[in-house]
């Protein structure tokens, strides 16, 4: 089968599965030009026990165009043994056992992955043994203890205690180690997950900072993705978003704050397209230096492909303008400012930092509306997030305290009347403040930091 990225680069993948009677196991075959070189491709599902039958055919399992919960095998209990060949595959094994009241019965069922499909029989065997599982299941147990008892956040919430000390360190391991796997390297997306994982595991944020500078452009450009060990030339490999080199700068920053590593700013790191080295600290400067050069006709950084927001595609042409870039941009030169001073580079430092100054005067010359800052513009010139907008007036990314003095003690509150709450109202609100009720669709700025009480009820 072939296919066509955006770019119009033509691939090629292929499924296939079937049965293994000397492994007992569904055996899946998946190729994909895609996928980096040194990568596995084939899957299987193996249990402890003989298998009555199986189901390697999506469609197979079923029965037709059916959602999953409405499949033919869940119904009849029935599975049919059908292959897939350049379809889509599944992995289902049936085993037919009547239990006495009070009995128990124990099957082991393992997924994994092998280069070739003789490997599986030998892993399959090995991983469903009860034995293996029972160890195996125990280091299981010890990690989770000692990530989730690492370095433990106590509030008088308990529910916010337990999404910060389970749920998102989970969640943050997982994205490391395996969600984020693909056939590029998401340097936005990596540096991310390092950030939030710092007091976790700093080490993370040092390998990603590594390989984010190892794939910048000697101008000092930092791509959004570099591919994993094999040129793929698709598209999403030339895109050109501007903000990876602020998360790279802000994870840098926290990971010396968090660990005291200032060394880490002195390693070498080659540059991707000419193979000269330089150090980390360097790497970060020529990026910001390049983001500086970077502005459009209104002074503010432009859009490229996108800034953090990938759904805008309002500057593809290099033309569009993007509030929340040139914001995120004073945060990074401030950023590197204060990593400055600390290497004794007053002068660059003060630079960086005069930089800043300029840029948010030009954000509060060029984008506030009146109310709010506006989103950015198009290639051709044109501003939007505004209020004269019919649709898509406030985005919520610009609204940051870089305001000029006069409007930086505004706290916005802003609640569209139009805004379709439930399917069952007529979508608007009525919104009371300090108990007096509030009507129109922009509803109030408070000139304060007062604490407000706000209650908001779906008419």
């Amino acid at each position: 089968m072939r296919g066509k990225s955006k770019n119009d680069t033509t691939y090629w993948y292929s499924n296939s599965s079937g049965f293994d009677e000397k492994a007992q196991a569904i055996v899946v075959h998946s190729w994909n030009s895609r996928i980096p070189a040194g990568s596995k491709h084939v899957g299987f599902l193996s249990s402890s026990e003989t298998s009555s039958s199986w189901e390697g055919n999506n469609k197979g399992f079923l029965g037709g165009d059916y959602p999953l919960h409405m499949a033919a095998a869940l119904k009849q209990g029935i599975l049919t043994k059908s292959s897939a060949r350049a379809e889509r595959t599944c992995a289902a094994l049936q085993h037919d056992k009547t239990l006495e009241p009070g009995e128990a019965y124990t099957i082991h069922y393992a997924l994994g992955i092998v280069d070739r499909p003789e490997e599986v029989a030998g892993l399959a065997k090995k991983i469903t043994d009860s034995k293996w599982v029972e160890s195996a299941f125990q280091e299981v147990i010890q990690h989770y203890a000692a990530l989730i008892n690492k370095n433990p956040i106590q509030t008088p919430e308990p529910i916010l205690n337990t999404m910060l000390n389970i749920w998102s360190k989970v969640q943050l391991e997982h994205l490391i180690w395996s969600a984020r796997k693909s056939a590029f390297y998401n340097w936005r997306n990596h540096l991310q997950d390092a950030q939030g994982f710092l007091s976790i595991d700093p080490s993370w944020a040092k390998e990603f900072i590594r390989g984010c500078c190892a794939a910048q452009k000697s101008d000092g450009f930092m791509r959004r993705c570099s591919e994993r060990g094999l040129p793929l030339g698709i598209g999403i490999l030339s895109q050109t978003h501007r903000d990876i080199a602020i998360w790279c700068i802000g994870t840098a920053a926290d990971y010396i704050s968090e660990t005291g590593d200032r060394n880490f700013l002195d390693e070498l790191v080659s540059f991707s397209d000419n193979g000269a080295e330089d150090t980390i600290l360097n790497h970060l400067i020529k990026a910001l230096r390049w983001l500086c050069c970077d502005l459009g006709e209104h002074g503010l950084s432009r859009f490229g492909d996108g800034d953090w927001n990938d759904a805008i595609e309002a500057g593809t042409k290099g033309k569009g303008e993007s509030v929340w870039m040139s914001e995120a941009l004073i945060s990074a030169l401030k950023l590197m400012a204060a990593l400055l001073r600390d290497e004794r580079k007053t002068k660059l430092a003060e630079e960086f930092f005069a930089f800043a100054e300029k840029l948010k005067k030009t954000i509060n010359d060029f984008a506030y509306d009146g109310r709010w800052y506006i989103r950015g513009t198009t290639d051709t010139g044109k501003p939007f997030g505004k209020e004269s907008d019919q649709e898509g007036r406030i985005f919520l990314l610009p609204l940051n305290p870089e305001n000029p003095p006069e409007q930086s003690e505004i706290i916005p509150l802003w609640i569209p009347n139009y805004y379709h709450a439930n399917a069952a109202g007529n979508g608007k609100v009525s919104l009371k403040v300090d108990g007096l009720k509030i009507d129109g669709n922009i509803v109030k700025s408070f000139c304060d930091r007062k604490e407000h009480s706000v209650e908001v009820e779906i008419i």
